[in-house]
């Protein structure tokens, strides 16, 4: 059987605990959209886009970062500092990992099978 043209580009993450080939599935078919100010909107689209989730970026001039995933939303204020961008657009990956990998998330999410490739827009 042939591999899925994404399973290469993923197979160190599918290696990590609590994600394998069925999480990295339902992470590909996961949307995320975070809304929020420069330059953390554009840093944590990269770091989603990169993850494989179907990311979208919202500019808004100013407040928290709000990173919706289905239904659910998250808000986080904006790290500032040396490496605050990074450690924002860290924070919400992992909020969008954990949506995405809770159980019965599959079905909320959109993931199931024939999830295609990483689809993202900013």
């Amino acid at each position: 059987m042939a591999a899925e043209p994404w399973e290469e580009r993923f197979a160190r993450q599918m290696l990590v605990d609590g994600i394998g080939y069925d999480g990295q599935r339902r992470i590909l078919a996961t949307r995320v959209t975070v809304v929020g100010p420069e330059p953390w909107v554009s840093l944590a689209f990269r770091y989603l886009a990169a993850a494989g989730f179907q990311a979208e970026a919202v500019p808004a001039p100013a407040g928290p970062l709000r990173v919706r995933v289905g239904a659910a939303e998250t808000v986080l204020a904006p790290a500032s500092g040396v490496g605050g961008g990074m450690l924002t657009a860290a924070r919400v990956v992992l909020a969008a990992l954990e949506a995405a990998l809770e159980p019965g998330s599959e079905e909320e999410h959109g993931a199931g099978p024939g999830a295609g490739g990483a689809g993202a827009t900013e």
